[in-house]
């Protein structure tokens, strides 16, 4: 995979350097390590959709700012439009062994959509309602067998205005979350973040970019401190 061989430009600094200083020092399109600015190797590993993989070319997207706040950098692979249940760029196949310690995994969404009153068939085959089976608990297993600890981050809420049909879904992804939650519960090693928690389009409207779906620069850094946090 063409991201596995990117060599990242790595800048010493320290949490709370302004988003504008950062980008002076070269936080530039396809050169993003947890803000570009982290020292040292990334021993931890992002995998996903659009949630993680949203600016992530400027510097500005969730596991950025999760990596900045945590002081350690996040190698971030995460791949707009992908599915977990296959297709180009998947995301169980963009996962890797190369002893990671944490392993930020989201995804389910873009298998959903479309599928939104219909969907019971692909939302069991993300994850059962037991929790035990799935593409979902199988990747997370694959991970730990590894040894890597599993963050699965969930999705916030969407309002019924989010683009390319997202908002006629919200009812589906709601128990998604629920499912993921219970199979993250049911596994040590494994931690559910729930994105809701810290963003909604009632309380936090201008969390969103245009689309009314991804996390504009406020919602990646209300997102990447609420996965922070959890990691304490």
């Amino acid at each position: 995979m063409l991201a596995r061989l990117i060599r990242w430009t790595k800048i010493a600094v320290v949490p709370g350097m302004s988003l504008l200083l950062l980008m002076f020092l070269g936080c530039v399109p396809g050169k993003c390590h947890s803000m570009n600015a982290l020292a040292g190797d990334a021993h931890s590993l992002a995998i996903g959709d659009s949630l993680l993989a949203w600016n992530s070319g400027q510097c500005q997207s969730v596991t950025d700012h999760a990596g900045l706040e945590l002081g350690v950098p996040i190698e971030n692979v995460a791949i707009n439009g992908t599915r977990l249940l296959g297709g180009e760029g998947a995301i169980p196949d963009q996962y890797w062994d190369d002893g990671w310690d944490v392993v930020y995994v989201d995804g389910g969404a873009n298998d959903l959509n479309g599928r939104c009153f219909s969907g019971e068939g692909t939302l069991d085959r993300l994850v059962s309602e037991d929790g035990n089976s799935g593409a979902m608990p199988e990747l997370v297993d694959r991970i730990r067998s590894d040894g890597a600890e599993v963050v699965v981050i969930d999705y916030y809420r969407v309002s019924d205005r989010a683009w390319y049909g997202f908002g006629d879904c919200v009812e589906i992804f709601d128990r998604l979350s629920i499912r993921y939650q219970t199979m993250a519960e049911q596994r040590q090693g494994v931690r559910f973040v729930d994105l809701g928690d810290v963003i909604n389009p009632e309380d936090t409207p201008q969390a969103y970019a245009y689309d009314n779906l991804h996390p504009g620069p406020k919602g990646a850094q209300l997102a990447g401190a609420h996965v922070a946090q959890a990691m304490d």
